[in-house]
């Protein structure tokens, strides 16, 4: 958008609004987001990657009574201005549309819902009912016995600032601070994904910095990787006395998959009670997407007799979705098959957003920073159970 056209946009908003600066300064606003909306063509009248600072700058701030290399007096005259709530947009734009294309894969992995605390949250259950109980003529019905289970999700908040100097504006270094936008939505995605792949794994996050697992905590007690993936959990103390072996051989082959597939057959409750569970997605290591690739398109077993059906193929009885991540354990070979998001949680305080305003009077005197916009999510993930994931090595 020309510098001219922006001018007249904010000269008809002042009019529109009555000369109210902050009327007028939302209304830009508006107009200028209506303007970044992908019409039904597929273009947009302004292209987020294409905007000028410089030029929202010389359009939209107001510097005919300031010293223009005051950088106090500069912030001051961005933050009465439209440019923080035209700059909000496109931040925002930039920085989230590349976040969410990389997370909207890695979200099947997990059930999201909101938290209610800040700290470390205990999320109840209920043990099994028992089942659904024949009731004779004259009789009442069989009261539930269950029993309270917990499992603890860590949360954090984790971001980032971007920030524009004097030099930045009037450099007009439009690229840099473009790219650094990008960049934070990238970085944070792949900050979650690894998150929420070492929790898959039961393993250390490195978010929070664990020196242990806190991916599984089940009534107070975190479990490590080689119980949570085990191939007889009656043996560990503080569960639910049942085998359920989440734990198969065989590899990233189809042999591999059947051998995950069928552990799914014979898993039970906390009463003993078989439970049904169907297996929708299977998790490898970038380096093994390709091999998974190939299992997951091709009809059938070759070299098998008769060139047996491929049960985990097209035409085949099972339908996995596939998720590749280069976060997966250092050993390439695991696979995780099953129904993750009925194990994984993840906890929301806040959903990942950016935010801008104007250099602090301490920002401008030290470091000559005039704007500032913040990257940030406040959130977490863990185990629910450890029924209904299966850990494939070779």
């Amino acid at each position: 958008m020309r510098i001219d056209t922006l001018k007249q946009l904010r000269e008809a908003c002042l009019v529109e609004s009555g000369n109210d600066t902050k009327r007028a300064n939302k209304l830009i606003a508006t107009k200028f987001k209506e303007a970044m909306k992908v019409k039904e063509s597929g273009k947009r009248e302004i292209d987020p990657r294409n905007v000028s600072f410089k030029t929202l700058f010389e359009a939209l701030v107001d510097t005919n009574d300031i010293d223009k290399n005051n950088p106090r007096e500069v912030a001051e005259a961005i933050a009465s201005s439209a440019f923080t709530n035209i700059t909000t947009l496109v931040v925002n734009a930039i920085t989230i549309e590349p976040y969410e294309q990389r997370m909207n894969e890695v979200m099947q992995l997990v059930t999201q819902g909101e938290a209610v605390f800040t700290d470390p949250e205990p999320v109840i259950g209920m043990t099994a009912l028992g089942g659904v109980r024949r009731r004779l003529e004259t009789e009442a019905y069989d009261e539930t016995d269950f029993e309270e289970k917990r499992v603890t999700i860590s949360k954090r908040d984790f971001g980032r600032i971007i920030f524009l100097t004097m030099e930045d504006i009037y450099n007009d270094r439009l690229g840099m601070i473009q790219d650094r936008a990008n960049t934070i939505g990238e970085d944070g995605s792949q900050h979650q994904e690894q998150m929420i792949i070492e929790t898959l794994e039961c393993l250390p996050r490195t978010a929070f910095g664990e020196v242990t697992s806190q991916a599984f905590v089940y009534n107070g007690t975190a479990y490590a990787a080689e119980n949570f993936y085990n191939t007889d959990h009656s043996a560990i103390a503080g569960l639910d006395g049942q085998v359920n072996k989440n734990t198969a051989t065989g590899g990233i082959a189809i042999t591999g998959l059947t051998n995950a597939y069928n552990n799914f057959s014979e898993l039970k409750d906390e009463k003993g009670k078989i439970i049904v569970v169907r297996p929708k997605i299977v998790v490898v290591h970038t380096s093994k997407e390709l091999t998974l690739a190939n299992i997951l398109m091709t009809e059938q077993e070759v070299g098998t007799a008769n060139n047996t059906i491929n049960q985990f193929g097209p035409r085949g009885r099972v339908k996995l979705a596939s998720v590749v991540s280069p976060f997966l354990a250092t050993t390439p070979n695991l696979a995780y098959v099953g129904d993750a998001a009925r194990s994984l949680l993840w906890l929301w305080v806040q959903k990942p957003q950016t935010l801008t305003m104007a250099g602090t009077d301490d920002d401008a005197f030290k470091r000559q920073i005039v704007w500032k916009a913040r990257f940030n999510y406040y959130g977490g993930v863990g185990h629910r159970d450890y029924r209904y994931i299966t850990r494939v090595t070779t």
